[in-house]
């Protein structure tokens, strides 16, 4: 943040000077920008796109980011740049730097220009909502897509923007010499600072109230992001000295707790279980005919406690709707590498065709653990009925939140399509794990939409290493998706 506190300074600086002398640069981008050695974030290529090209073409030669950040009066209106686009453009920019990705991702230069004309650009809160209320502000008015509404002047705009050139060649200094040492690699987020289980609860009895259902509306995905990202999910270890307390400790809460778990009632008639939100269900396993409704209230959902065994279901569809897993093992096992190969152990073991997660919260608990007891679980492991029927089974998930160490969906066979919708995934190994190709004649299609990944491994892991496998395609399609990740995508 102030990075960009003092790009945007020196920047409007650079602007109000060309602005009293009349020139308009017009082509404000990111490689039009050059950060010095010294701290100074200067603009290049002043006053040539005005003169090459005073009003907007289009050319299919252009990639698409070449159109971001143009101003909605300048779409097929024949109106020239001015310090009002130029302020529109200078918004555009810096909000993408916040939030690392332009304001509209589309990849059509003519859809995105209709987003610039047709659409107001979101709040950089809801995509970056350790933003500060001042920059926030400041950069709403720099956006308004009525120029009317744009400060007058690039003076005036100098005056609300939180910090001034004088004080920003600091931080610019320090971040370019950033660029100069070699990056560390990503395990050094084990010294981080252990918050506690309190800002996960919260986050589990927010994402799971009743805003489930907007999550991503009016500030809603901000405050959820704002109470993840502080939450640490790192497995820790206990001196020594607190290792035997801590251990009898866990053993008289976990007796009491015990009587105060209810067992899952069976399903209806209809294939349908009610969940209440009175007292936390034990983990168990289910075996029925047909498709399997599991639903909890929207309002206060309900919680299934994970021990040392998955809460497995195996039926022909299974829908799980607003429901909270969370693990709640004593981690006093471990597992043996001989006899048969042993199921990776996950929050839900679910064996059936079509699977579908609404408003779910899948969680293993930040907990003080020896390395040799440790048990990291994965969020769902799927496999279907019938591995021959591939065409039969799909995937969906929506208003979900993943927060486990190893996968957020351990898939043991492909399934013909998989979705992911409204969905945060924090932390976790990987978001999609693979353990066996699509076969050389199948397609499976990944939908994404508004999926956040924070602080992850890649979004797909393949699991195949034998060179002489002929896999099938995998095609992904993506729609406001912001990926943070800590390795490569693939």
């Amino acid at each position: 943040v102030q990075v960009v506190l003092a790009i945007g300074a020196q920047l409007l600086d650079a602007l109000a000077l060309l602005e009293k002398r009349n020139v308009i640069h017009g082509d404000i981008r990111p490689w039009n920008v050059r950060i010095t050695p010294d701290g100074i974030a200067a603009l290049v290529d002043t006053g040539l796109e005005p003169i090459l090209s005073p009003e907007l073409t289009i050319h299919a030669s252009l990639p698409p980011r070449c159109y971001d950040g143009i101003a909605p009066e300048l779409i097929g209106t024949g109106h020239h740049p001015n310090s009002q686009s130029d302020l529109y453009a200078l918004g555009c920019l810096l909000w993408e730097l916040l939030a690392g990705r332009p304001p509209f991702t589309t990849g059509d230069p003519l859809a995105k220009l209709a987003c610039h004309q047709t659409k107001t650009v979101p709040d950089i809160r809801s995509w970056a909502p350790e933003t500060p209320a001042a920059i926030a502000e400041a950069l709403v008015k720099f956006i308004h897509p009525d120029p009317s509404q744009r400060p007058a002047t690039i003076q005036d705009a100098r005056k609300i923007w939180p910090a001034q050139p004088q004080a920003a060649r600091k931080p610019l200094i320090k971040f370019h010499a950033s660029f100069q040492n070699q990056s560390p690699r990503a395990h050094a987020e084990t010294t981080s600072e252990k918050t506690g289980r309190l800002p996960l609860i919260a986050a589990l009895i927010f994402v799971l109230s009743g805003l489930s259902l907007t999550l991503l509306d009016e500030g809603a995905r901000s405050q959820l992001l704002k109470i993840t990202s502080q939450v640490s999910f790192n497995q820790q270890t206990v001196p020594a000295s607190q290792s035997t307390s801590s251990e009898s400790k866990s053993t008289d809460l976990s007796a009491s707790e015990r009587t105060g778990i209810q067992l899952m009632p069976p399903p209806a008639e209809n294939g349908i279980i009610l969940l209440d939100s009175l007292t936390p269900y034990a983990s168990t396993k289910i075996t029925t005919v047909g498709p399997l409704t599991i639903r909890g209230i929207s309002a206060t959902p309900a919680i299934i406690q994970i021990e040392d065994e998955a809460f497995s279901v195996v039926a022909e569809q299974v829908i799980l709707e607003n429901v909270i897993l969370v693990d709640h093992s004593s981690n006093s096992q471990t597992q043996s590498n001989t006899g048969p190969k042993i199921q990776p152990p996950a929050l839900l073991n679910v064996t059936a065709q079509n699977l579908l997660l609404k408003s779910c919260f899948f969680a293993q608990l930040d907990q003080q653990r020896s390395p040799t007891t440790e048990i990291n679980r994965s969020a769902v492991y799927w496999k279907p009925i019938d591995a021959q029927q591939r065409t039969g089974s799909h995937l969906e998930v929506h208003n979900t939140v993943f927060a486990v160490p190893e996968h957020a969906i351990y898939l043991t066979h492909t399934p013909q399509s998989l979705s992911l919708n409204n969905c945060l995934n924090i932390t976790s190994h990987s978001t999609l794990f693979f353990e066996r190709p699509p076969e050389i004649d199948q397609q499976i299609s990944i939908s994404l939409k508004q999926l956040t990944l924070r602080n992850t491994g890649p979004l797909l892991l393949l699991n195949w290493a034998d060179q002489k496998i002929i896999p099938g395609a995998i095609q992904i399609e993506t729609q406001d998706c912001v990926f943070d990740l800590v390795q490569s995508a693939l």
